[in-house]
């Protein structure tokens, strides 16, 4: 009985150290955190698309 409580608590303890975090996603360019005031950069299928227009004006 006292294996089964240890393993029920080793899984929970795993649950509560693997929270996923939700957090919008951010540019940062040389240093500045860019804003966009059109589009918003979107997590897609593990990748980040962002608005390409938005990053070339601020490089320049």
């Amino acid at each position: 009985m006292r294996k089964h409580w240890i393993f029920v608590l080793l899984v929970l303890l795993c649950f509560v150290f693997t929270l996923p975090v939700i957090a919008a996603p951010t540019v940062v360019l040389d240093g500045k955190q860019l804003s966009f005031s059109d589009t918003q950069p979107i997590i897609e299928d593990g990748r980040t698309l962002v608005p390409l227009r938005s990053i070339f004006e601020s490089m320049g």
